[in-house]
This record gives structure tokens, C-alpha cells and sequence, in this order.
């Protein structure tokens, strides 16, 4: 029989119930997917829902604005900064090298006015699309480093090559070269700050994003910088899927593991460094801004004649730049869009903008992964495969786990980066990529698309249909809580 206590405290659990609601409703400025995945969230799980939203949701709004605002002001500070003294050229007073930047002139236009990026077509690029040959180049341009080395990254693990990794490091900084380090404290949760104390003691500078006194009460946790950046004298930059840990070199629990990271050496490599001389700021908590000759050096003669743009995104620009790039194109598109990306949950906008163009005659298709590392995601993008598959959008698993993310237009624009199709990716995650206006760069990935594609598996609807009968349950459901997790 209910005690007044009891029945007090569920009078209060209502109340409160209730003023999250209202919070999430009037006082949340976010996608009504995601309003409405927080609102089940509380219904059904009273308590427990209120306390995740108000710890990985962060319910405060006026709290992330106090959070992000002081960010976003000093970006476009430094960025305007950046411009004046490097007097970088105007998008209006470019003359276009390759034909694809000319075709995509409305693309170029977008992301400078709205992403703060500059194009640039003095660029030389390598493409990794596995870990090993992606780290014995990192570590040889480490080797050889001569003033500084920039390193963010979302996961820095405490195993096999991430010792090797901080052991090169702690060379360099006895060699007297700067060493400046950000890992995401969400995402090398299981990395100990001791790790890092042999690097403090020789001299490097390492900070994490967003850190929480409480490993696993972070206030802050659903907003993580899942850059990968590395940049090197500032002349050579580093982006792409690989974070620092032995599964990115197919020796962990999952594999094969297939991904996609690029070397940059050029002018663009200007802007990598802007980004991550701003979140350096940000996460260091520093006073004056990072300006030295040598973190922007004169990058002549022209290492080569790719034309290409960096943008970023995150949580502190309302704007969900990459993803409107990513919409941009799929709406551009004559012929034919190629994309890889291991979660596939994308928000209503870019959903349909899939659909029209497969409605008007463009071939699309899509390589995901097979083997999972999160199933709840996995099984929440499953649920849109059927409305595409009706659409006649081509879908095939790669036999292992695709962690690449890569879209490819009409054999003239190509991106690679950090940015999943997935809705936390576009709207939580501090992201960045590269869009690479170049024929001849897209027929390079081209190639990468379709050797991944004879070795991968075709969905067709039959084998979509008979996936079992509680994943098909489940789907739905989890489509709903997709932008949780």
C-alpha cells in the first residue's frame, strides 16, 4: 500500500517530469527528431531520463550558450585575425585551375561565407587507407619535424602505438621542436592522464577537451571533438577517420578495419592549423592568441595544383556547415554520388534530399559496414535503408567495419574527414573535412570506392527483408532515441 512518503515522491518525480518537458519544448533550440527523442526519454524512463538529459543532453541552454559563445566569438576573432595577415585571396578574385572548382562555384561560395574556409589550389595529397601506411608517414614527417608538431585527436589510446607515438613526441621535445597536444577526454576516457606525464616532463604542452573532474560524469560529454588533426612546421597537415589506437591498424577486437585519412601539404594547411591553434585556445584556456611566423610559413614553390576547402563544424555554429556541404552536393549532382560512413542516421533534410536525387536518375551509391561497433546505431540506420532501397538507392556491406567517411560527386568533388551521416555527428560532434574540387583527385577515390565495392556485399531487398525479426522491432524504436545515441 502507497505510504504519503511514497506517494509524495511520486508527485515530485511528475513535477519534475513535467518542467523538463517544458525545458526540452520552449527552451531546447534543437530539431524536433531530437526534441522529440528527449521528451520519450523522460516519459519512459522517469528519472533516469531527466538525469541523462540534464548530464549528456546538457537541458541547460543557457549554460552551453555561456559554454560556446566565448568560443565562437574568439574564433571569428582569430580567423579575421588570420585573414589580414596572411592576406589570403578572396574567392571573387580567383582565377580556377580545374574545371570542377568552376563547375561548384556556388559550393566554394557556401562554405567561405559560412564555414570561414578559403580556397586553395596549391595543394599536393595522399591518400591512407589503412593505418599502417598512414602511421609510418605521420611518423616520418614527426621524424623530421624542425620547429613545432600540432596533434588533436579524438582518441589517443594507452597501447601498442599509442607508446610509440608519445615516445617519438617526448624525442622531439628534447630535440627542442613544440610539441602542442588536445585529446577528447570523452573519447580517450580509458587513457589516464598519467599516460601523458612523460610528455609534460619533456616539455610538451597536452590538454583535454572538455574535461570533468568525474570520468564518467562529465556535464559536457555529448558534445565531443571528434577532430583528427596533425599538423607539422605548418607545412604538412594530417585529416581524415584515424584516431590513435592499435584498431585503426586492424589489431583490435574488430576487423579488418578500413579507413580513409589524407596528408596535405599545401596552403590548406593553413587552415588546419587555424582550427587547431582555435581549439588549442579553447582547451588551454589561454589568454593571448598563438601567432609565431613559423605556424604559417611561405609554402613555396607550390607542392601542387589541387584546389580544396577545410571546413568545420560543431555544436558552437549553428550553422551544421559540413552537413549543409554534404546536401549542397547531393542536390549538384549530374551523374552519380558515391558515400562511405560506418553510421548511416541522416536527418530528415538530407534524407530526402537522397530521395530526390534518386528520383531524378542519379545513380547513388552507399558502402556501410558489416561488421558493428555500435549495434543500436548499426540497427538505427538499418531502419532507413528501406525507404531508400524503395527509392532504388544502391546499398552494399563491406566485409569488416567501414569506419571511413567519404562522398564522392560526379567525378569532380571529393570529401574526407571526420563527419559521419549520422545526426550527432552533424549537430554534437566539432567536426572538420575536406572538399576537394579536382578531377583527377575524385578519379583517385573513385578507384578507392570501387575496390571496396568488389569485395563488399550486395543488399538487395530480399536480404534486407530478412534480417531478424527482433532487429526489425527494435529499429524503429531506435530510430526515435537516434539522435541520443
Amino acid at each position: 500500500m502507497p505510504t504519503p512518503t511514497s506517494n509524495a515522491a511520486l508527485y515530485l518525480l511528475y513535477i519534475l517530469n513535467a518542467i523538463t518537458i517544458i525545458i526540452i519544448v520552449f527552451f531546447r533550440r534543437k530539431t524536433s527528431v531530437s526534441t522529440l527523442a528527449w521528451i520519450f526519454a523522460v516519459l519512459l524512463l522517469p528519472g533516469l531520463g531527466i538525469f541523462l538529459y540534464f548530464v549528456i543532453g546538457n537541458g541547460l541552454h543557457f549554460r552551453r550558450e555561456k559554454t560556446f559563445g566565448a568560443k565562437r566569438l574568439y574564433d571569428e576573432g582569430y580567423y579575421s585575425y588570420l585573414l589580414n595577415i596572411l592576406n589570403l585571396p578572396k574567392i571573387s578574385h580567383q582565377e580556377y585551375i580545374d574545371p570542377a572548382a568552376q563547375n561548384n562555384e556556388d559550393l566554394l561560395r557556401m562554405n567561405h561565407q559560412y564555414g570561414d574556409s578559403f580556397y586553395s589550389q596549391d595543394n599536393d595529397i595522399d591518400i591512407f587507407t589503412e593505418g599502417n601506411t598512414k602511421m609510418a608517414a605521420l611518423f616520418a614527417d614527426i621524424e623530421a619535424a624542425a620547429d613545432h608538431i600540432h596533434l588533436l585527436y579524438y582518441i589517443f589510446r594507452d597501447d601498442n602505438i599509442g607508446h610509440k607515438l608519445r615516445d617519438l613526441l617526448i624525442k622531439k621535445a628534447g630535440q627542442g621542436v613544440q610539441i602542442r597536444l588536445i585529446y577528447d577526454s570523452w573519447g580517450s576516457l580509458k587513457t589516464s592522464k598519467q599516460f601523458f606525464l612523460p610528455l609534460l616532463r619533456a616539455g610538451a604542452q597536452v590538454h583535454p577537451f572538455f574535461p570533468s573532474l568525474l570520468p564518467y560524469f562529465n556535464m559536457r560529454a555529448n558534445y565531443r571533438n571528434h577532430r583528427k588533426i596533425v599538423v607539422i612546421d605548418g607545412k604538412t597537415g594530417y585529416l581524415g577517420g584515424m584516431n590513435i589506437g592499435d584498431e585503426y591498424l586492424s589489431l583490435g577486437k574488430i576487423k579488418p578495419w578500413r579507413d580513409t585519412h589524407i596528408r596535405i601539404r599545401g596552403s590548406a594547411v593553413y587552415l588546419l592549423q587555424a582550427r587547431f591553434l582555435m581549439d588549442w585556445v579553447y582547451a588551454s584556456n589561454a589568454k593571448e592568441r598563438p601567432w609565431r611566423e613559423e605556424f604559417f610559413p611561405d609554402i613555396s614553390p607550390p607542392p601542387g595544383v589541387l584546389g580544396m576547402q577545410i571546413v568545420s563544424s560543431g555544436p558552437d555554429n549553428q550553422a551544421t556547415q559540413v552537413r549543409n556541404a554534404f546536401i549542397k552536393i547531393i542536390q549538384r549532382a549530374q551523374r552519380s554520388i558515391c558515400i562511405q560512413t560506418p553510421y548511416f542516421v541522416p536527418d530528415e533534410t538530407l534524407l530526402e534530399s537522397l530521395k530526390i536525387a534518386a528520383m531524378s536518375g542519379i545513380k547513388i551509391t552507399i558502402i556501410l559496414p558489416k561488421v558493428y561497433d555500435k549495434y543500436f546505431v548499426w540497427c538505427a540506420g538499418n531502419y532507413y535503408l528501406g525507404q531508400l532501397l524503395d527509392y532504388g538507392v544502391d546499398f552494399y556491406y563491406y566485409p569488416g567495419f567501414m569506419h571511413a567517411k567519404m562522398i564522392i560527386m560526379d567525378e569532380q568533388i571529393a570529401s574526407i574527414g571526420t563527419t559521419n551521416i549520422d545526426i550527432r555527428s552533424f549537430l554534437l560532434g566539432f567536426e572538420i573535412n575536406a572538399f576537394v574540387y579536382s578531377q583527377e583527385f575524385a578519379k583517385r577515390c573513385l578507384a578507392i570506392f570501387e575496390e571496396d565495392l568488389s569485395h563488399s556485399q550486395y543488399i538487395s531487398y530480399q536480404l534486407y527483408q530478412s534480417r531478424p525479426w527482433q532487429q526489425k522491432l527494435l529499429e524503429p524504436l531506435l530510430r526515435l532515441f537516434s539522435p541520443l545515441l
